[in-house]
């Protein structure tokens, strides 16, 4: 899955998030806690800081996607330059996009721990992606193109939430794709 390819409805984002937790749990389920946390360098990732990551950025965007489901949600500020809005959509799919393998700077709320990680953190990250699917669904009906919404990583930046959306479900793909990588570098601890 990549920007190009990805089902953009809500029935689509379901469908991509149902597989990519499955393949998380299938790929990552087993590792040891050293497995886990093995790096294939000082400045690369973890599996386990992977899908750290991946549970503190996902969870930024929570209040507001409870808050358009409750209706109290209200446009940002910035979200009312439309060009503005469209562009950091794009720019922003583009840099997580999985086919983009240019490595980009996490913002520092972002950043995973450097210590150990429990390999529990993956079930925290599909007890996620549950409620993620729940928020989905309480959108049905709704235009996802007309709703502007601030990025969690810096209030200036505005979305619109089927932007945001795809912005999410790429972003884990993504993670997906680096965390295989790194358990089929050379030197990864076997199970």
């Amino acid at each position: 899955m990549n920007a190009a390819s990805i089902d953009r409805t809500l029935l689509g984002l379901i469908a991509h998030t149902q597989t990519i937790t499955e393949n998380f749990q299938s790929a990552f389920g087993g590792l040891s806690t050293e497995s886990f946390n093995w790096k294939p360098g000082p400045d690369r990732w973890s599996v386990g800081q992977c899908i750290e990551h991946l549970v503190t950025t996902n969870e930024a965007y929570f209040p507001t996607l409870e808050a358009i489901s409750a209706g109290t949600h209200s446009t940002p500020l910035c979200g009312y330059i439309p060009f503005m809005t469209g562009w950091w959509g794009s720019t922003l799919i583009g840099w997580v996009d999985p086919a983009n393998r240019k490595k980009s700077v996490t913002p520092s709320t972002f950043q995973p721990s450097s210590s150990n990680i429990e390999p529990k953190i993956l079930a925290s990250f599909a007890d996620q992606q549950i409620r993620f699917i729940s928020c989905l669904k309480t959108l049905e009906g709704k235009n996802l193109k007309d709703i502007v919404i601030a990025s969690p990583a810096a209030g200036f930046i505005t979305l619109t939430l089927d932007d945001a959306l795809t912005l999410i479900v790429l972003h884990n793909q993504r993670h997906f794709d680096q965390a295989t990588l790194v358990t089929k570098t050379e030197g990864f601890p076997a199970l």
